[in-house]
């Protein structure tokens, strides 16, 4: 005969899990940087600055507009336009043409003289003037230019420092890693510098940053129409 267990106790209950607490996941707090910059908050530059994560594109788009609005305000002059342009001038940029003897007169027919243009000796006594006339106005733009390229190299050192002073003091340091920061820096060129920054926030995706900008032109664009 088969017994059967007629006993008092409770049947037993089949195993639980919360299924509800396994399923929901704690979420991974996200690190909001608060890094602020360098910058005062009377500056163009206040907050506009780059920070580890995944919006440095639009961050160096910001940061680059205002950087060429700062260099304006400060009297940097050139440097407005060559961020705008994201083109560093050169010295010759700043150097007025050659005066050139040779445009005033010309190689006797043996070769051994220089003789001064003109068929009548009053025309070359003036050719002669105005050779002298324009190497001194050349000599004193010359000097002029030098003074000014040297302001440029040093207003660009200047801008150099200021684009530190807003990058995120560990991002600074992975950029510093780079293999091209050494010249960059070598340079303290700022153009260099924004350029740097600019193939790392993409992730040295080819094509990457020409549409960036270009949106964030049109986003400008319309901005100005609606505030106009």
């Amino acid at each position: 005969m088969v017994s059967f267990n007629t006993g008092s106790g409770a049947a037993s209950k089949p195993a639980t899990t919360n299924s509800s607490a396994a399923d929901k996941k704690t979420p991974k707090s996200i690190k909001v940087s608060t890094f602020t910059g360098d910058a005062r908050a009377e500056s163009v530059l206040h907050k506009k600055v780059i920070t580890s994560g995944t919006k440095q594109s639009g961050q160096i788009i910001a940061m680059e507009t205002a950087l060429s609005t700062y260099a304006g305000e400060k009297l940097y002059s050139g440097w407005a336009e060559s961020i705008r342009n994201n083109e560093r001038k050169s010295a010759t940029d700043y150097m007025p043409a050659v005066v050139d003897r040779i445009n005033y007169s010309h190689v006797n027919a043996a070769g051994d003289a220089i003789i001064w243009d003109g068929a009548t000796y009053l025309e070359r006594v003036s050719s002669e003037d105005r050779f002298n006339r324009d190497n001194k106005l050349w000599d004193s733009e010359s000097k002029l230019g030098i003074n000014n390229w040297n302001k440029y190299e040093q207003h660009g050192e200047a801008l150099f420092l200021v684009i530190k002073g807003q990058v995120e003091p560990s991002l600074w340091d992975k950029t510093k890693d780079d293999p091209a920061f050494a010249g960059v820096e070598a340079l303290k060129c700022p153009i260099a510098l924004l350029n740097l920054l600019k193939v790392r926030c993409t992730g040295t995706v080819p094509g990457v940053w020409g549409p960036l900008v270009y949106l964030e032109q049109v986003r400008w664009t319309l901005g100005s129409y609606q505030n106009s």
